[in-house]
């Protein structure tokens, strides 16, 4: 791959590796490549980190980072003049008692 986002994309990565390489190593001089111990998938996950931090505003006011969450809903809405239908992804449908309920933040 030569595209423009691969090299970008490759470039952020052998930063983030970088990055965290002297993270761990903190008496290595910022010129020493990382040797060995800092993986591509060690370097994805704190470039993803990075990136999350970067948006959350707890981290933003030099507090700890919030808890993420993802819930994937799935809604069954075929039919108009019936109530929708929700259930977790490969879960079980939720309660028509819980459609009511204020959500809570």
């Amino acid at each position: 791959m030569s595209s423009p986002l691969f090299g970008r994309l490759s470039a952020r990565l052998e930063a983030a590796r970088n990055d965290l390489f002297h993270l761990r190593n903190p008496n290595s001089k910022r010129t020493e490549p990382p040797v060995g111990e800092v993986s591509w998938h060690d370097a994805f996950l704190h470039l993803a980190e990075v990136g999350l931090n970067a948006f959350d505003p707890s981290v933003q006011r030099g507090g700890r980072a919030a808890d993420r969450h993802q819930v994937h809903l799935h809604l069954d809405v075929r039919d108009a003049d019936h109530d929708c239908i929700a259930s977790l992804h490969l879960g079980p449908v939720i309660r028509s008692t819980l459609d009511s309920q204020p959500l809570r933040g």
